[in-house]
């Protein structure tokens, strides 16, 4: 899901340009969306106690998004080069 709202928000930027205002609004959905996400995830009863300590799950969840992000840099470049850039964007993000 992590990724997906990245991606939703890479699609716009794709497609209407670097618009100020427009990507000002992209920026805080997907910020917000991602929180809001996670938020309900981690207070949903008994996930707790399947999951390590708060650094350890973070790292996870970057390896997981770094590792979806690979993957989608394959697919963009097999079937939508021009697209490419939203999972290497991601890539940069995610290692930084």
């Amino acid at each position: 899901m992590l990724r997906s709202f990245h991606y939703a928000a890479a699609v716009v930027h794709h497609e209407r340009g670097e618009e100020e205002d427009v990507a000002e609004v992209v920026a805080e959905w997907e910020d917000r969306s991602r929180s809001r996400f996670l938020e309900g995830y981690l207070a949903t009863p008994g996930i707790a106690e399947l999951l390590p300590d708060e650094a350890t799950t973070e790292l996870l969840l970057q390896a997981f998004e770094l590792d979806k992000a690979v993957y989608e840099v394959g697919y963009e470049t097999a079937y939508r080069p021009s697209w490419v850039g939203i999972p290497l964007g991601a890539i940069r993000r995610l290692l930084a």
